[in-house]
């Protein structure tokens, strides 16, 4: 019984190994907003594996952290949809609804860091 444990043990060691691994995020790059109040870092999430014809980096999904000025973490689209690289178009609304738009009807708010 003792051996079975270890032997669960291990195997969900080395499972959550291979989880981290594979997901972590790759920095592409970041912008600032018009203001120069936040700054927008856009992440490529490494997938487990690639085959042919799943288009490249455009096919492969995205992750967008929201910072302010100062560098400290206002929200991300970790909660969000998920979405793909090629669908970005970043649309600073700071005056109107006082969020980014990162594709088309996803957002994320200013001031909560929440996806809308």
């Amino acid at each position: 019984m003792k051996k079975i444990l270890i032997a669960i043990f291990i195997f969900s060691l080395v499972c959550f190994g291979i989880y981290s691994f594979f997901s972590q995020k790759e920095f592409l790059h970041s912008r600032k907003s018009p203001d120069g109040k936040y700054i927008v870092e856009i992440y490529k999430e490494k997938s487990f594996f690639a085959a042919p014809g799943d288009g490249g980096i455009s096919g492969s999904l995205g992750y967008i952290k929201l910072l302010d000025e100062n560098g400290d973490k206002i929200g991300d689209t970790s909660d969000c949809p998920p979405f793909f690289l090629s669908d970005i178009e970043l649309d600073w609304e700071i005056g109107k609804n006082k969020y980014i738009s990162y594709t088309k009807g996803e957002g994320i708010n200013l001031k909560t860091g929440k996806c809308n």
